[in-house]
């Protein structure tokens, strides 16, 4: 092939996408790191985290859309979920429309916890972006949902 014909990779693009997914591969161990040492009533990581507030914001879910939801494979879904069911923190049921598909919801016990980790989420979350200024945070917000 004749180089003239064939466009190189802009090295610029690939430094940014290096530097994107450095930086968030950093923001998820620096939250992980946060959340562990609050030593919550209950043990809880980032992903488990997620599928909990899932959870909680549609009440009841089928575990095969949570995994859509989440993108994570149906494996995954099931060993979160598994742990946390011996947590105490989720229950399943059988969806009384398709005998074959499981319901999540959370237990009793977990509701009077999502305030208390929906807070700490936040304090985290803004911990970790408290070096942006509001108008920064904007245009990486915009810059981010223009990528996806």
């Amino acid at each position: 092939m004749h180089a003239s014909t064939y466009n190189q990779p802009d090295e610029e693009s690939a430094d940014i996408f290096y530097l994107l997914v450095t930086t968030a591969r950093i923001l998820k161990f620096e939250f992980e790191k946060q959340l562990a040492a609050l030593n919550l009533p209950i043990p809880i990581s980032g992903p488990r985290l997620r599928l909990m507030m899932e959870v909680w914001k549609a009440e009841r879910i089928r575990m095969n859309e949570l995994a859509a939801k989440l993108e994570l494979k149906p494996r995954t879904i099931t060993d979160f979920v598994n742990a946390l069911e011996r947590n105490g923190l989720i229950q399943r049921s059988i969806d009384p429309t398709d005998r074959r598909a499981t319901i999540l919801s959370l237990t009793d016990m977990a509701k009077p916890h999502i305030k208390t980790i929906r807070s700490v989420s936040a304090e985290i979350a803004e911990k970790l972006m408290e070096k942006l200024s509001a108008e920064q945070r904007g245009q990486l917000k915009d810059l981010l949902v223009t990528l996806v």
